[in-house]
């Protein structure tokens, strides 16, 4: 589990490409507190187990379906990628619960530079629209913000804060590229749990 908050940039040094899946290495600068051989990291929003080649690098293996559901299998050597260890129970929720587990990709429509602030505009699949709501939260790769607004039907409007932008990949974004996006948990639960025939009494209770 994550919170959305990026702790690190990293590059992604190398790319070795297997017959069906990807090994990414990945160059960064020392976390707070170490890597350990099987531990998760959100690169880029996706959950992936880290194995420690140096305080400074790691390797990660990307399967068949992660290269397929996310924006890694138009991945570039050289490329800059946000890094998140996994949330421990003592820590702050300063974002909000992030799994690392991609719904779909999103591809960005519009980048405009104000004063001091950055906003993007960026289209999604419109099967996650239900999971979408304005004032709600989103994580685009890895980052949790919050949605202002729906200029259209299938795209989203964010507002990003110097911090957000100089501290992430989002600096390096350009139009069309796409992203990756994980909608709100707790959404997608309580629409499972609204869809269940069995739980009728229940579900007019909540409604």
């Amino acid at each position: 589990m994550f919170t959305g908050l990026i702790q690190n940039l990293g590059k992604l040094s190398k790319i070795e490409r297997t017959k069906d899946a990807l090994v990414f290495q990945i160059e960064h600068p020392a976390f707070k507190t170490p890597l350990y051989a099987g531990d998760s990291l959100a690169v880029n929003g996706v959950c992936l187990t880290a194995t420690p080649l140096s305080s400074t690098s790691f390797r990660a293996d990307i399967s068949p379906e992660t290269a397929e559901r996310t924006s890694f299998r138009e991945a570039k050597e050289g490329m800059l990628l946000n890094l998140e260890q996994a949330l421990r129970l003592q820590s702050l929720l300063g974002g909000h619960l992030v799994q690392g587990h991609i719904d779909g990709l999103g591809v960005v429509k519009a980048l405009t530079h104000l004063e001091s602030f950055h906003r993007m505009e960026i289209e999604f699949p419109e099967e996650l629209l239900a999971y979408l709501v304005e004032k709600g939260s989103v994580a685009v790769d890895g980052v949790s913000l919050t949605i202002n607004r729906f200029p259209s039907p299938t795209s989203f409007e964010l507002m990003l804060i110097p911090h957000t932008f100089e501290n992430t990949n989002f600096s390096k974004l350009q139009i069309g590229q796409k992203v990756n996006l994980e909608t709100d948990l707790i959404a997608k639960y309580v629409e499972k749990l609204l869809r269940q025939p069995k739980l009728g009494i229940q579900r007019e209770m909540i409604l």
